[in-house]
Protein backbone atom coordinates (compact mmCIF):
# COMPACT_ATOMS: atom_id res chain seq x y z
CA UNK A 1 0.00 0.00 0.00
CA UNK A 2 2.04 3.35 -1.39
CA UNK A 3 0.36 6.29 1.39
CA UNK A 4 0.78 9.56 0.79
CA UNK A 5 4.01 11.24 2.40
CA UNK A 6 5.02 14.58 3.03
CA UNK A 7 7.19 16.44 1.02
CA UNK A 8 9.98 18.33 0.91
CA UNK A 9 9.06 20.54 -2.55
CA UNK A 10 12.47 20.83 -3.37
CA UNK A 11 12.19 17.20 -4.27
CA UNK A 12 10.27 15.38 -6.82
CA UNK A 13 10.62 11.92 -5.21
CA UNK A 14 9.38 11.52 -1.22
CA UNK A 15 12.13 9.16 0.44
CA UNK A 16 9.35 7.36 1.93
CA UNK A 17 8.95 6.09 -1.96
CA UNK A 18 12.37 4.15 -1.67
CA UNK A 19 10.01 0.90 0.71
CA UNK A 20 7.19 1.51 -2.62
CA UNK A 21 9.85 1.34 -5.47
CA UNK A 22 12.58 -1.08 -3.82
CA UNK A 23 9.37 -3.75 -3.93
CA UNK A 24 9.19 -3.97 -7.61
CA UNK A 25 11.33 -6.98 -8.86
CA UNK A 26 10.37 -6.96 -12.57
CA UNK A 27 12.31 -5.01 -15.79
CA UNK A 28 11.64 -1.58 -15.39
CA UNK A 29 12.76 1.29 -17.71
CA UNK A 30 12.22 4.82 -16.36
CA UNK A 31 12.01 7.50 -19.10
CA UNK A 32 12.84 10.88 -18.19
CA UNK A 33 12.08 13.71 -20.47
CA UNK A 34 14.22 16.91 -19.44
CA UNK A 35 10.93 19.11 -19.97
CA UNK A 36 9.20 17.00 -17.93
CA UNK A 37 8.15 16.95 -14.48
CA UNK A 38 11.04 14.37 -12.88
CA UNK A 39 14.30 15.60 -12.09
CA UNK A 40 16.80 14.54 -12.49
CA UNK A 41 17.76 13.80 -9.51
CA UNK A 42 14.36 12.03 -8.89
CA UNK A 43 15.16 9.86 -12.10
CA UNK A 44 18.12 8.81 -10.25
CA UNK A 45 16.71 8.35 -6.64
CA UNK A 46 14.19 5.96 -8.91
CA UNK A 47 16.74 4.10 -10.92
CA UNK A 48 18.38 3.38 -7.92
CA UNK A 49 15.91 2.43 -5.64
CA UNK A 50 14.59 -0.35 -8.56
CA UNK A 51 17.33 -3.06 -8.69
CA UNK A 52 18.51 -4.22 -12.04
CA UNK A 53 16.19 -0.77 -13.44
CA UNK A 54 17.80 0.97 -16.51
CA UNK A 55 17.28 4.82 -17.00
CA UNK A 56 16.83 7.00 -20.50
CA UNK A 57 16.91 10.47 -20.37
CA UNK A 58 14.95 12.15 -23.51
CA UNK A 59 16.19 15.61 -24.03
CA UNK A 60 14.28 18.59 -24.64
CA UNK A 61 11.18 16.53 -24.59
CA UNK A 62 7.95 17.23 -22.38
CA UNK A 63 5.92 14.55 -20.24
CA UNK A 64 4.49 13.20 -23.04
CA UNK A 65 8.09 12.12 -24.49
CA UNK A 66 6.03 9.04 -26.59
CA UNK A 67 4.05 11.70 -28.10
CA UNK A 68 6.63 14.66 -28.32
CA UNK A 69 9.60 12.63 -29.37
CA UNK A 70 8.47 9.35 -30.57
CA UNK A 71 11.76 8.26 -32.32
CA UNK A 72 13.81 9.31 -29.18
CA UNK A 73 11.58 7.02 -27.26
CA UNK A 74 11.40 4.38 -29.20
CA UNK A 75 15.12 4.58 -29.50
CA UNK A 76 14.79 3.64 -25.77
CA UNK A 77 12.29 1.19 -25.51
CA UNK A 78 12.59 -1.33 -28.37
CA UNK A 79 15.82 -2.29 -27.03
CA UNK A 80 14.76 -2.37 -23.28
CA UNK A 81 12.18 -5.04 -25.13
CA UNK A 82 14.26 -6.65 -27.15
CA UNK A 83 16.70 -7.57 -24.13
CA UNK A 84 13.69 -8.51 -22.01
CA UNK A 85 11.60 -10.75 -24.31
CA UNK A 86 14.40 -11.58 -26.76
Amino acid sequence: RHTRCSRDWSSDVCSSDLTYFSQIHCPTLIIRATEGNLSAEGAAFVHAAIAGSELGVIEGSNHNAMLDKPDAFDALLDPFLERVFG
